[in-house]
């Protein structure tokens, strides 16, 4: 049975099984892989041009806790637990620990832009390499900011920003509302959307060590930033702990092997309906299937992944809204398992590895839900 346990957890479990001689060269790997992406947290990395405000950006989003960089300087901030080594090299870089990362369990790191240009395409080259999320900030991107951006692979655009900084100096000229529809074409095809933000308010806050109210905060752009920002990371590392717990499982580790699991468990919802336990055996009989599936290790056609997903949850509708007459309590059940049903289905004409690894997430998700309601 998969058991719902912490990153770091998990993280613990891949390093012990990274122990078995017995294990395939591409398990190890891929274990070694996925332990660290566990323990490090999501790359999120600050783009764009010098003097685009991605300092100031990444000062106000943090708190101001550390000195503003200079534009030969970079820096890496990292959660606690996490390796410091620096990604890449661009003049100078200093490394921060983080106490508390707003956008949950990430490293930020704040890229300088050589005046050098073959150094400078050297270095936004690396960086798109590693980052899962690219926060690219501007104030037009222009022409040869496109031209590096093409550069980037589709699933990181599809998990990147394009940040409008200084809209307060834009909204001062007129020329804010101009700039956001000029940009809306090149957001909807390059980037997953845009933010505009100002940091003056909020650095001064941070500079007179006041606190910065909520109103302040959500009027400068940097809460809804944050909020999506956020939503991505988090969205990852249950992705890539729906991975572990799998992996495991298929492996037949999924016990700590001497790993001391802290219990994180709350009590279940009690809930008095024969359907919900109907569901939740239909998917605890079909998740095995999925496991000897392995498709965390596979490459090419995911069709096989895909076709057993979508089976399993259109079964799941089935079930769910064959008993909806007898219980009207499950409407919002039935709704949710079809919503979940459908981004499966989209999911299977994509026929490549994220894809199949995002169906079953979905499933897993689901998994974990029913397993935590206590039927009678």
């Amino acid at each position: 049975m998969l058991d719902d346990i912490s990153t770091t957890d998990a993280a613990a479990r891949l390093r012990a099984a990274l122990s078995d001689i017995t294990l395939p060269a591409s398990a190890r790997s891929y274990a070694q892989a996925l332990a660290e992406r566990l323990e490090n947290g999501v790359r999120i990395v600050l783009l764009g041009p010098r003097g685009a405000g991605k300092s100031a950006l990444c000062d106000a989003i943090l708190g101001g806790a550390t000195a503003v960089a200079d534009a030969q300087t970079s820096r890496h901030f990292y959660v606690e637990g996490a390796a410091p080594t620096h990604p890449f090299a661009s003049g100078d870089a200093h490394a921060f620990s983080l106490g508390f990362c707003p956008f949950g369990h990430a490293q930020i790191i704040d890229c300088a832009v050589p005046q050098d240009e073959h150094a400078r395409d050297g270095i936004l080259g690396a960086a798109l390499d590693v980052a899962d999320i690219v926060l690219w900030c501007t104030q037009s991107f222009d022409v040869q900011e496109a031209a590096v951006w093409a550069r980037a692979r589709d699933s990181l655009k599809d998990h990147s920003f394009l940040v409008l900084t200084k809209a307060d100096m834009l909204a001062q000229q007129g020329a804010l509302v101009p700039r956001i529809e000029a940009l809306q074409g090149v957001v909807c095809d390059e980037f997953h959307s845009l933010f505009p933000t100002a940091t003056p308010v909020v650095l001064a806050q941070h500079a007179q060590q006041k606190a910065v109210s909520d109103a302040q905060f959500a009027a400068s752009g940097l809460k809804a930033l944050v909020d999506a920002v956020s939503g991505i990371v988090a969205a990852g590392q249950r992705a890539d702990l729906d991975s572990a717990l799998l992996f495991l499982e298929r492996q037949g580790l999924a016990q700590s092997q001497g790993v001391i699991v802290q219990d994180r468990s709350v009590a279940p919802s009690v809930i008095n309906a024969v359907p919900f336990r109907a569901a939740r055996d239909t998917i605890m009989a079909r998740a095995y299937d999925l496991a000897e599936l392995g498709f965390d290790e596979a490459e090419g056609d995911m069709s096989d992944v895909l076709q057993l997903c979508g089976t399993i949850s259109e079964e799941l509708v089935d079930v769910m809204q064959n008993q909806a007459a007898s219980y009207p309590q499950l409407a919002p059940f039935c709704a949710a398992f079809q919503d979940a049903s459908d981004k499966v289905m989209l999911m299977t004409l994509e026929n490549d590895t994220g894809s199949a690894a995002d169906a079953v997430t979905i499933l897993l998700q689901l998994r974990r839900d029913l397993e935590s309601m206590q039927v009678q």
